[in-house]
């Protein structure tokens, strides 16, 4: 019982996952530069991904498949957080180009402490989406070893 709550909730998780990755917010706004390699990778494994959740579903009782089900879960929740921070800094990078931050009144200041360092974020989103690919790709082989 417990895997089929698991796989119901995989799915579509993976799916919106999918959706997240292709989005084309990400690429209009350049928040994923240096990073094409593994948001490429990652969108080309995920339709596979998707297909593969029926059949792990089927062999459920499996020794293993469960466990495999749910670090899955974990992975596409990761990952749909990486792809929100992404889409959090193209919606911010809109709204400060289209002024909608200065009319707040937030540009209008002297800021002695930046509250966004582009650089910081590009460090640190790119570990945290090699991160995913890495877990991904663990998956994957894993995958494999079922025959899925």
């Amino acid at each position: 019982m417990a895997e089929l709550a698991i796989s119901l909730v995989v799915a579509p998780l993976v799916s919106r996952l999918k959706e997240k990755a292709s989005s084309s917010l990400l690429d209009q706004y350049n928040v994923m530069e240096g990073m094409e390699k593994h948001h490429e990778t990652l969108v080309r494994w995920l339709p596979p991904i998707l297909k593969v959740i029926t059949d792990a579903e089927r062999q459920a009782s499996r020794r293993g498949v469960e466990k495999w089900l749910e670090q899955l879960k974990t992975a596409v929740y990761e990952a749909n957080e990486v792809f929100d921070d992404f889409e959090y800094e193209a919606l911010r990078r809109r709204a400060k180009k289209n002024g909608h931050i200065a009319e707040l009144g937030v540009m209008t200041s002297v800021k002695l402490f930046p509250t966004h360092n582009r650089v910081a974020f590009h460090i640190r989103m790119g570990y945290r989406l090699r991160r995913v690919v890495d877990t991904f790709k663990d998956l994957i082989k894993e995958m494999d070893t079922f025959r899925f």
